[in-house]
């Protein structure tokens, strides 16, 4: 017997996260299991090897987390200069594996996320992008800048008071705040 025979002779299908689960009631939802038709058979997860491919072409890194069971959890890294916009990796991805994007938008922490089905019978997949590849390609690099300049002023100049630098600290958030506003 396959782990999966074993799994569905073993188990029930939890309709609220359309997945197999071992025990009764669902670990993650709690609601009771049915028991499947005899025939049938769990969505297969896709493979993420030509993803990660699809993803290095435009310049992402692919990392998977989450069980695997409901769905396959992508997080999506820009790793070169060259990063393409969250959507436009979404949409090579779904070209590369004869998929369509579904259900695109932002999410919290300046990530963007969508998922991705794949046409055959295939678990979906949820592909969230971090920030790089959705904002412009400055607005880390002004964050970054501005506490490397308030870290170099603290270790050149230690007799200045706390009180100094967080009024410099207020007056560069204030600042970055405003070109962030105009740039909008």
């Amino acid at each position: 017997m396959t782990d999966l025979a074993q799994l569905i002779a073993s188990a029930g299908y939890c309709k609220a996260c359309a997945t197999m689960r071992r025990v009764a009631p669902c670990h993650k939802c709690g609601a009771d299991l049915i028991e499947p038709h005899p025939a049938w058979e769990e969505p297969a997860i896709p493979d993420v090897e030509p993803i990660r491919r699809l993803a290095r072409e435009v310049g992402y890194a692919i990392g998977v987390h989450g069980s695997q069971e409901r769905d396959l959890d992508l997080i999506a890294a820009p790793w070169t200069e060259e990063a393409v916009s969250a959507e436009q990796l979404a949409e090579h991805i779904a070209r590369g594996i004869n998929g369509r994007v579904l259900a695109p938008g932002p999410k919290p922490l300046g990530r963007w996320a969508c998922n991705i089905a794949i046409d055959g019978w295939f678990k979906l997949i949820d592909l969230s992008v971090s920030p790089g590849g959705v904002h412009s390609a400055d607005t880390p690099t002004k964050s970054m800048q501005t506490a490397i300049e308030l870290h170099r002023t603290l270790i050149a100049a230690p007799e200045q008071s706390l009180q100094r630098l967080l009024d410099e600290m207020s007056s560069r958030a204030l600042q970055a705040q405003q070109e962030t506003s105009e740039n909008e």
